[in-house]
């Protein structure tokens, strides 16, 4: 995963929320993260479909 880590800023890259900050609430395993939206929505992610802000 290399950049993305706990308590880490990244952008989203694909889907409905691409281009929207988020914050990287906890690494669930190397294919899952659950982030947290500027807006306060948390959901689970593929770290593939984020960059590091």
């Amino acid at each position: 995963m290399g950049a993305i880590e706990k308590g880490k800023e990244v952008v989203i890259t694909r889907g409905s929320n691409a281009g929207k900050k988020a914050e990287v609430i906890e690494i669930v395993d190397k294919t899952k993260i659950k982030i947290r939206l500027e807006t306060g929505k948390e959901m689970l992610i593929s770290p593939r479909h984020v960059e590091p802000a």
